[in-house]
């Protein structure tokens, strides 16, 4: 299941019985990151994952969100069907 953040910047989703994971993605903002070796002020957005570790490994839920972190910067403003076609799934 992916949720969305109410406009926070940081969530600490709680798993309820049956679901063995929760993913959220958080506000989207604008901060300074560094680009190279200067300051740019970019969009980013935190993606949390909490996962119930009797049922799931850290190790491998570790390796899926390195996966899905390039995935989400394909995300656009201005396309809210992709953002509902995810919570489909």
């Amino acid at each position: 299941m992916i949720a969305t953040g109410s406009g926070r910047d940081l969530t600490c989703p709680i798993i309820n019985y049956p679901r063995a994971a929760l993913m959220t993605f958080e506000s989207i903002v604008s901060r300074p990151v560094v680009v190279g070796k200067m300051i740019a002020v970019r969009f980013v957005a935190n993606l949390c994952l909490s996962l119930d570790h009797r049922i799931l490994d850290g190790i491998i839920c570790g390796k899926f969100m390195q996966q899905v972190k390039p995935a989400s910067g394909m995300l656009r403003f201005g396309q809210p069907d992709l953002l509902n076609d995810i919570n489909d799934i």
